[in-house]
């Protein structure tokens, strides 16, 4: 077996370590900045006093974060999922 062969045939295990080893920060990061956005959420909704989303006067700003925070849970899923998969 020739020294490219093995370098081929080991190639996609690194791959594979490679993806999911940037991962995790990325995903700590993303819990972060969800939980800032949840807590941004909670004072906003103090500070109009309405909490019900479905409440014509629920601040459009809180509406956009809320939006913004699942978009983040998505992704975080996403990602988990993704290096458990690899």
């Amino acid at each position: 077996m020739t020294i490219l062969s093995q370098i081929r045939n080991g190639e996609p295990q690194r791959r594979n370590v490679d993806r999911r080893a940037p991962i995790a920060p990325l995903v700590a990061t993303l819990r972060a900045a969800e939980h800032a956005l949840r807590e941004s959420i909670r004072v906003e909704e103090e500070r109009t006093s309405v909490r019900d989303v479905t409440d014509p006067g629920y601040s459009i700003l809180a509406r956009s974060m809320r939006t913004r925070a699942e978009n983040l849970r998505m992704t975080i899923t996403m990602l988990e999922a993704e290096r458990h998969a690899a």
